[in-house]
């Protein structure tokens, strides 16, 4: 969801920048992913937030005219993706005190959101972590996690499978630069801490099994250096596997205390009924927040049926590709600059 670096194109970053933080200040949002570059920093730090850019790879040849893009970005209205209704956000004040501070000094102060229904506080930006050992190696993944932890935010997310696809990684890549960076910070308790399994990890560690799902998570935390994961969620759906044996697998994690809450990704609105529905009825462990595709150009899926589902059950969402991979800072305006 972020990265470090880049610069905001020339009438765009103001604009976007207030509607980000009117969303974020007025709508309640569990998560903001902002892709707006280092030049937004100051502005959002003014109002206690904090961004990063993250650079992710587009197809070559994608275009949305100028106007459209325009449109999209300042004049149309964009539903807030977290499902807590007004008056149902606790206004917890999460105050950070850098330790070179001096006596009289700002601190940066956050308000943390409830993650659905789960006890989990989270910041309104949350920190996508597939670009550690990737794209940021280790010192400067550390060097932007101290930072995140310093500018008031909480909430990381990363998976096992982070960074399979780059030539000579194999998975758990990601996991392991945020397990070295706890050891070396001891900032666990700081943090809260997602993770996902179910994408292909090769020799057929892939899918919701349950003794796969076992054996994951204990490689997730060997990986992770914790003995516990904040948040853990379904990377997929998996239909070849009965969803009361998926939900009971997880209520399993969490009566042995290796997982706080679970949550799912990229589930259709069927499928996410189905799997609160089979929870209730079997009073298993259920989905507390839901990780889709959406942004200010992919809206349709999301507001058609997911919003309204997750908003009726009380499931809190965190969104990836908010700014479209990146193309929506206008970042990308000819193939060339995919390449």
């Amino acid at each position: 969801f972020f990265f470090c670096g880049g610069q905001t194109r020339q009438g765009l970053g103001t604009a976007l920048m207030q509607h980000l933080l009117t969303l974020a200040q007025t709508q309640q949002l569990a998560q903001l992913s902002a892709d707006v570059s280092l030049a937004a920093q100051p502005f959002f730090a003014r109002h206690g937030f904090a961004l990063l850019e993250h650079r992710m790879p587009v197809r070559a040849g994608v275009a949305i005219p100028n106007a459209l893009m325009r449109k999209q970005l300042l004049g149309t209205a964009c539903h807030a993706l977290d499902s807590q209704r007004a008056g149902h956000v606790h206004n917890v004040r999460h105050t950070v005190h850098h330790p070179d501070d001096q006596e009289g000094s700002a601190t940066m102060t956050t308000t943390l959101r409830p993650l659905g229904r789960s006890p989990l506080q989270v910041s309104p930006l949350c920190f996508g972590g597939n670009v550690f050992g990737w794209t940021a190696d280790e010192a400067t993944s550390f060097s932007l996690l101290d930072a995140w932890l310093d500018a008031g935010m909480n909430f990381v997310d990363t998976a096992d499978v982070y960074s399979r696809w780059a030539p000579g990684h194999q998975g758990g890549e990601s996991e392991s630069v945020i397990g070295k960076w706890l050891r070396k910070s001891g900032k666990r308790h700081q943090l809260v801490l997602a993770t996902k399994v179910g994408k292909d990890m090769g020799d057929c560690k892939v899918g919701l099994r349950p003794q796969y799902i076992r054996e994951a998570v204990d490689a997730s935390l060997q990986r992770l250096q914790t003995d516990y994961i904040d948040l853990y969620q379904s990377h997929d759906d998996d239909p070849s596997v009965p969803l009361e044996d998926v939900m009971g697998t997880f209520g399993e994690l969490i009566q042995q205390g290796k997982v706080r809450a679970v949550g799912a990704s990229n589930y259709s609105a069927a499928r996410l009924a189905q799997a609160l529905q089979t929870s209730e009825k079997h009073r298993l462990a259920r989905y507390e927040s839901l990780q889709p595709l959406y942004n200010l150009y992919d809206r349709a899926v999301f507001e058609a049926e997911l919003q309204p589902l997750c908003v009726q059950n009380n499931v809190g969402v965190i969104n990836f590709y908010s700014l479209a991979a990146g193309f929506l800072t206008g970042k990308y305006r000819t193939a060339a600059d995919a390449s």
